[in-house]
């Protein structure tokens, strides 16, 4: 679910610009036609990256059990942690100054 949040706030972002977001799910892609991927540090973009295997993985039930094995609950608690700053921070992007965040 951390990849569906993060790829939901980007495609937000896409659409605040008046543009249409394309259906894909990589993170990166999406980052880069939000206009924000230059905006990002290495770490972040490196997060986008990984996170955009948990949706591809997820998809091929081959891959699941490699996904299993990765995931671990020290890794699901880090992509949690991450997954909350990141959208903590889009949101930041989508909001008018000024305003309160939900």
């Amino acid at each position: 679910m951390c990849q569906q949040s993060v790829e939901k706030c980007l495609k937000a972002l896409i659409v605040v610009k008046n543009e249409n977001p394309m259906p894909v799910h990589n993170l990166p892609t999406l980052a880069k036609d939000a206009g924000i991927w230059d905006m990002l540090p290495p770490e972040q973009r490196t997060f986008l990256r990984a996170l955009t295997a948990y949706a591809i993985e997820a998809r091929y039930p081959e891959r699941k059990q490699k996904l299993y094995q990765q995931c671990t609950r020290a890794e699901a608690e880090r992509l949690l942690d991450q997954t909350r700053e990141m959208i903590i921070w889009l949101e930041g992007l989508t909001s008018p100054p000024g305003s309160p965040h939900p």
